[in-house]
């Protein structure tokens, strides 16, 4: 049942979902403050 748990264990798989959450966060954090700032980079 927890066979799928096994593919986390793997430093590659670490690596890469580390990264996207910190990419993730980092542009979630700057996406905000620019929008707050009236900054935005909105598509007409």
């Amino acid at each position: 049942m927890l066979d799928w748990f096994n593919i986390f264990l793997d430093p590659n798989t670490q690596w890469i979902l580390f990264g996207c959450m910190l990419l993730g966060l980092g542009s979630g954090v700057i996406g905000s403050f620019a929008y707050l700032r009236k900054q935005a980079l909105m598509g007409d």
